[in-house]
């Protein structure tokens, strides 16, 4: 019954089964009751952990809690993956994130309260911008700031050809974006794609009319909400 009485050394659970295990509990032969951590996950990858959500593998945690640079895994066995909910959340540890183009969704609150965040770092700029982020807190650029692309810090973003929709809070909280450049090719912008760019100083456009079409979600999704000016072929819009 209590097969793990007396274990006051144990310091972590790592749960792949089917039973519920939680931190303190008596159950299960008090194999909880003196953890400091438990970790329930349905598959691992070297030190990265996933669990199955509506059949699709999400990383829900990383093995060292304490950890300052994160680089996330390429793929999950070859398969594009998400990123749980609150899975880094609590963590003012962390300072640098490394998010790779297989990541597809992040999950509500995925970085709630990272406070000492201050680089992201991606190397595909339209595979961030089909991210599906669940809200604020899910985009590590609201604590973070700065915006790093194959190792450079961005500040005048481009975007690229072949995005047509800019999903919602991809660039939220990004306050180092000076200014933005958007092509004829977009015709969606979700909402809050630019909520809180306050640094934001000038929109860069070639194709008025294609402008004029973008449907925007909000007012958060239209980036003159933070710039002021508006340049048509390197024009300014005065008028």
């Amino acid at each position: 019954e209590w097969a793990f009485s007396c274990c006051r050394s144990l310091e972590l659970v790592i749960n792949f089964s089917n039973l519920e295990i939680k931190k303190g509990e008596e159950d299960n032969g008090g194999v909880a009751y003196y953890a400091n951590r438990i970790i329930t996950a349905d598959d691992r990858i070297g030190d990265w952990f996933f669990r199955m959500i509506n059949g699709k593998p999400h990383v829900s945690e990383y093995l060292d809690k304490d950890a300052t640079e994160l680089v996330l895994p390429r793929s999950y066995r070859g398969e594009n993956y998400g990123i749980m909910e609150y899975a880094f959340a609590g963590k003012p540890e962390l300072r640098k994130i490394s998010i790779p183009d297989s990541v597809i969704n992040v999950g509500c609150s995925a970085f709630y309260n990272c406070e000492g965040l201050t680089e992201v770092h991606i190397t595909n700029l339209s595979a961030w911008c089909n991210i599906d982020f669940s809200g604020p807190s899910a985009n590590p650029l609201s604590f973070a700031k700065h915006l790093y692309l194959n190792g450079k810090e961005l500040t005048d973003l481009v975007i690229p050809e072949d995005v047509t929709n800019i999903g919602i809070y991809t660039f939220y909280g990004w306050t180092n974006l000076k200014n933005l450049t958007i092509g004829s090719s977009v015709i969606g912008i979700g909402d809050y794609a630019f909520g809180d760019c306050i640094g934001l100083a000038n929109v860069y456009i070639t194709d008025f009319p294609a402008w004029c079409n973008i449907a925007f979600s909000g007012i958060y999704s239209n980036p003159l909400n933070f710039a002021k000016s508006l340049y048509v072929n390197g024009k300014e819009i005065i008028e």
